[in-house]
This record gives structure tokens, sequence and C-alpha cells, in this order.
């Protein structure tokens, strides 16, 4: 196994990292502490090779189950030097929304088999993929790991994410240095402004805001637009 942790990591994370958020649901009125979000990285293996595990979990909180109870898990097996996803899992509870996806990635022949259990049926979907495609969750710490300190304003980069059965050019803008306060402390930050891809949540044409700790590039709060309202989650541990 490949030593990523400490002051060996070549990145700004390494095995072993949780980082825990609590999610705000604000629509005129604001539900604070609706739900919880944990993400990590975890050494795993993949057909015998080491690689990264990636996982991000999240729950709603019990007194908002009543509401919309949500129990998602997302996993990704990417390569360690890379980032490359080989396998993207998420299994989806969203009230009576409940599936199950797999996508594995065949950059060499350039596509990625997708296959999807919902209600028992099983179907199977290929898409073609560039060589820089990525996940959702490989995608967060491929953001994390450019080096924001050189860039300027206005610097933009395009990840081709892989979701549902679709490939989406997700473009992600760099805003510049802003301070944000956070329990009364003043915290230096990258402010970058992710495409959000249009769907059940999202509206389509609009972008989130994550601001990277400048100390660790450890998103500590995130906004985004919804449907209905937005969400905000903040860095808990």
């Amino acid at each position: 196994m490949i030593a990523i942790g400490g002051g060996d990591s070549p990145y700004p994370f390494s095995f072993g990292e949780r980082i825990s958020y609590l999610v705000d649901y604000q629509a005129g009125f604001s539900w604070p502490d609706a739900g919880k979000v944990t993400f990590s990285v975890d050494s795993g293996t993949y057909q015998g090779k080491s690689c990264f595990r990636f996982s991000g979990i999240g729950n709603s909180m019990a007194w908002y189950d009543w509401f919309y109870p949500v129990r998602d898990q997302y996993y990704s097996w990417a390569d360690l030097k890379t980032l490359r996803p080989y396998c993207f899992q998420r299994i989806i509870n969203e009230g009576s929304h409940h599936y199950k996806q797999t996508a594995w990635f065949h950059f060499d022949e350039g596509y990625a088999n997708i296959e999807t259990e919902e209600k028992g049926i099983k179907t199977k979907t290929r898409v073609k993929i560039s060589a820089n495609a990525t996940d959702p969750l490989a995608g967060i710490y491929t953001c994390r790991n450019i080096d924001w300190k050189s860039k300027k304003p206005g610097f933009s980069i395009v990840l081709p994410l892989l979701l549902e059965d679709s490939v989406y050019a997700s473009t992600v803008r760099y805003e510049g240095k802003v301070n944000l306060t956070v329990n009364g402390k003043t915290v230096p930050c990258y402010k970058i402004r992710p495409a959000l891809i249009e769907g059940s949540l999202f509206k389509g044409g609009t972008e989130m805001s994550v601001f990277l700790r400048e100390t660790d590039l450890i998103p500590i709060r995130v906004e985004a637009p919804i449907v209905v309202g937005k969400v905000v989650a903040r860095l808990k541990r």
C-alpha cells in the first residue's frame, strides 16, 4: 500500500481524513441542522490495485425525517496518482425514491458501463467518456487538488461529470480570495463556483458557492440554490 498520510501526502488530503458538515435548509424560513454529511478519505483496492476510496454519507436529522427523509451514500474508487475514478457508486434513499447505481470507468476503451437497480429491476447502459471524465465525488477531491493560490480570479476549468447515465460539462469558476467570518473569526478562503446539473433538486444554469480554507483547502462552507430555496453546509469538524 502506498503511504499517503500526514506529511507523506502529495495532496491536501490524506488517508483517514474525515470532514463533517451540518446542513441548513432555507426557503423563506430556515430549518437549521436539517441534515448532516460526512466525507471520508480511505485506502482501498480495486481489481488488486491500491487506490483512494472516497465516500460521502448524507442523512437528514430525525426531526426532519417526517418532512423528507434522506439516507444517501456515495463511493468512489480512484487512482492514487491521477485521481481518475475506477468505479463510482451511489445508493439513494430520498423520500419514496430508492435506487442503487454503479459506474465502471474504462478510460482505455473510452466508455463507462453503468448498472442501475430500482424496484428489483436492473438496467445496463454504456456511455462514452473522455480521458478527463470524473464522477461527482472524485471531482470534489480533484478541485481540492488544484493550486488555487496561483490562479487569478476568472480562471475556470471544465469537469466532465458522469452522473445518472450522461456526461455533463460542469464549469468551475474561481472568484478569488475572500475572508469568511466563522464563529467570530476571519478565515481566508478561496471561493469557487461549480455549475450545478439540472435535476430534481437543482436548477439548471445555476452555481453553488464553495469556500476552500486557504490553509488546507478544506471546504468550510457550501451554498447551493435548489428548486425551492437553498441549502447551506457548514463545517462541523
